[in-house]
């Protein structure tokens, strides 16, 4: 938002479309497929505050929103952590295998609102970068067409998304923002009415409940309405 008006960087308004912040006032963007340029890739990279501990579970996650000129959406967006940086990026494919991945066939093609990125990761200990964007080359990135505004007056053959609300935590709670959807660590941490003991988890307030129960991958294993105390 402190960028000069109407240039290319602005916020909300820039070159790819409009786009207001998640959280701050500020993305970035990087482009994730461009048809005209076989595997041309742009990454995000960051050195962490501090390395990873060995053996310590670290929550990690993103915010993407893809921009509004792009013709093409993808499902293959990735966060990669390491030991050292990366290197040098080229405009070509970076073939790492990153530590948390969008779900296959979950394309992002949401212009309007921001999806979340997420998982958990166990480390080797010493990583102290982080890298964000698609892992594949052309023959091995999915697409889809996306809709395309018809306010705009172009339009790319191309991904790019903007990027946005990195965290990389020992606290998953600090990853989230309060309207987040939140898992069974987050009920715990913050003393709801519902939690997790014992590998239970219990209702100490009688109410009615609706529990769903997701996978990592974003699958839903269980929907269940619950009245009153339980566990």
């Amino acid at each position: 938002t402190c960028a000069t008006p109407f240039s290319n960087a602005d916020v909300p308004l820039n070159w790819f479309g409009s786009q207001t912040p998640y959280n701050g006032g500020g993305y970035a963007g990087l482009y994730a497929f461009y048809i005209f340029n076989y595997s041309y890739r742009e990454y995000i990279q960051a050195q962490l505050n501090s390395p990873l501990v060995v053996n310590k579970k670290y929550y990690i996650s993103c915010r993407v929103s893809l921009a509004d000129s792009s013709k093409y959406a993808t499902d293959d967006l990735g966060i990669y952590i390491s030991q050292n940086s990366v290197g040098a990026v080229h405009d070509s494919a970076l073939l790492f295998i990153p530590q948390v991945a969008n779900p296959q066939n979950q394309f992002i093609n949401n212009k309007t609102s921001w999806k979340r990125i997420f998982g958990s990761y166990t480390a080797i200990g010493g990583e102290d970068h982080i890298t964000i964007g698609n892992f594949k080359n052309d023959l091995n990135t999915d697409t889809i067409l996306a809709p395309l505004p018809h306010k705009l007056i172009y339009y790319e053959k191309a991904s790019y998304y903007y990027i946005e609300h990195v965290c990389v935590s020992l606290d998953s709670a600090f990853c989230y923002n309060p309207n987040d959807e939140v898992g069974i660590t987050e009920l715990t941490s913050r003393k709801s009415s519902i939690y997790y003991s014992n590998e239970k988890i219990i209702i100490d307030q009688n109410g009615n409940y609706t529990i769903e129960l997701f996978d990592m991958y974003g699958v839903k294993w269980k929907n269940e309405v619950l009245e009153g105390k339980q566990s």
